[in-house]
């Protein structure tokens, strides 16, 4: 029998974790800096961006919730989006390479 589990794909259930926790953050309107003061470097972030940081500030998390709570609130159908899957995983693998996450394993 199948479980929910097997309909949500392997990658969307890795599980990654914030590894610098000494950020500073400003934003102005929909934009947002940060400051990784464990690795130096600056980045600008969009909304999504943003809101995939916070979530991830709060504990390890799964690829699937971060697309689903990252979604706009009010459009059920928005999580399945394709493009805003796209722009989930294209940002994790930005603060993955900044060395602002990492997967839990």
């Amino acid at each position: 029998m199948a479980t929910d589990e097997d309909s949500v794909p392997a990658i969307e259930r890795e599980v990654w974790r914030i590894t610098d926790f000494d950020i500073l953050w400003r934003h102005w309107g929909d934009e947002h800096v940060i400051y990784s003061a464990g690795s130096g470097d600056t980045l600008l972030l969009n909304e999504v961006g943003a809101r995939l940081l916070r979530l991830l500030l709060d504990g390890p998390v799964d690829v699937a919730t971060l697309i689903h709570r990252v979604a706009p609130t009010g459009d059920e159908g928005d999580s399945e989006d394709m493009e805003l899957r796209f722009a989930v995983k294209r940002t994790l693998s930005l603060f993955l390479n900044y060395g602002l996450i990492t997967r839990v394993q």
